[in-house]
């Protein structure tokens, strides 16, 4: 039962960092969860 919530949340973040990255614009949901996470990976791609 662990693993699959574990893998699930994985999955969640994994998809939620994905969406932020192409869509160009975090959603506020997103966003509010990880500020730190993706505005520094927006950071990073934005320098690339």
């Amino acid at each position: 039962m662990k693993r699959g919530v574990l893998l699930i949340a994985v999955l969640a973040i994994v998809a939620a960092v994905s969406l932020g990255i192409f869509s160009g614009a975090s959603s506020p949901t997103i966003s509010s969860g990880s500020k730190a996470p993706m505005f520094t990976l927006k950071d990073v791609w934005g320098k690339e």
